[in-house]
């Protein structure tokens, strides 16, 4: 029997192998990778298709959730002030997580020539 997971093209939650056969007695483990999206803090689902050949098809609702983490910079701005053309200035931000919940940020940048590390 082979069987196709039918899956959007950014899962949140992705299933490994996506496809295969599984022969007659015999078993195949099939793993799904959650991976949180922006707002998981409020509850992520998913409906996954699994394909099946001269069968029916199989569906399997995916929840995640993440715990709600609060982090807060030490400066709400941060001023470069006058920049000399060629030269490196850099300025450190310091973040402070608030909750007793782990924390996952990302900082998205609009500002051409602005470079974040770590993002």
């Amino acid at each position: 029997m082979s069987f196709n997971f039918i899956m959007s093209d950014k899962p949140t939650f992705d299933v490994k192998p996506r496809k295969g056969v599984v022969k007659p007695g015999t078993h195949t483990n099939i793993q799904v990778v959650y991976t949180p999206s922006e707002e998981a803090w409020k509850k992520d689902e998913e409906l996954i298709t699994c394909q099946v050949e001269d069968g029916q098809d199989i569906q399997f609702r995916c929840f995640g959730m993440v715990p709600q983490s609060k982090i807060v910079p030490n400066h709400k701005e941060i001023n470069f002030g006058i920049i000399s053309i060629g030269s490196d200035p850099h300025q450190t931000l310091i973040f402070r997580n608030m909750s007793k919940n782990g924390a996952l940020f990302n900082i998205k940048s609009k500002i051409e020539g602005l470079t974040i590390v770590p993002t």
